[in-house]
């Protein structure tokens, strides 16, 4: 089954995700740096976090930097869960700085200016709605960044680089090989949750020329 914008897999992988996806980690030397720049001319800079899953950027980062404002936002009530869950071991200065909100970016966009958005571990190229181009989805999300960034405010994405696609998808994921258009970076991902049955979602892989044009289509 593939639903209209990839909700159940994530539904069904909250509570594993992080352990089940093996692309995680390396965000946060580039989140970090970017702050470390911010911090010195803001005083109170605003972070949105889209697709924050469970809570791995925003709550290591945040836990850090508590004059930062962070909002982290995902269309997957289990893992807003998991990400309160894993904020509330923070405490109260956690739960001062670091907001959690269930919404989905295909179809409202925060309200707001931000000095750092950030969109990792593929989160974008899982955007994906029923009889919809994901392309098109991506320009129209691109665009609701492009217009919530502040003035010099900096726009961090993480994305699955198509000449990797044969590399370690993750733990109980697999490429439904013809369905997927793998020249074009088009896949359909069979998971098996432990116990679930299977649920089919599409992820999108992304070449550097894409991209380079996708930002220039947009106005980043």
């Amino acid at each position: 089954m593939i639903t209209n914008n990839n909700r159940d897999v994530f539904e069904s992988i909250a509570k594993e995700y992080i352990r089940e996806d093996s692309h995680w980690g390396s965000d946060l030397d580039l989140i970090k740096v970017t702050l470390d720049e911010l911090v010195r001319g803001e005083k109170n800079p605003k972070w949105l976090d889209i697709g924050c899953g469970p809570g791995f950027h925003i709550s290591n980062i945040g836990e850090l930097y508590p004059e930062v404002r962070a909002t982290g936002i995902d269309y997957s009530p289990s893992m807003i869960r998991e990400a309160q869950e894993r904020i509330k071991k923070l405490g109260k200065l956690g739960l001062r700085n670091i907001i959690l909100k269930e919404m989905d970016v295909i179809e409202e966009f925060p309200e707001g200016k931000y000095h750092l958005v950030t969109f990792l571990n593929n989160g974008f190229g899982n955007l994906y709605r029923n009889r919809t181009d994901p392309k098109e989805v991506r320009r129209s999300v691109i665009r609701g960044i492009f217009r919530s960034l502040a003035r010099g405010g900096y726009f961090v994405l993480s994305v699955y680089n198509r000449e990797m696609i044969d590399a370690n998808y993750g733990n109980n994921l697999a490429p439904v090989p013809d369905l997927s258009d793998l020249k074009r970076g088009d896949l359909f991902v069979e998971y098996h949750p432990k116990g679930n049955g299977k649920v089919l979602y599409f992820s999108h892989w992304f070449s550097e020329k894409e991209l380079c044009e996708l930002a220039e289509e947009t106005g980043l």
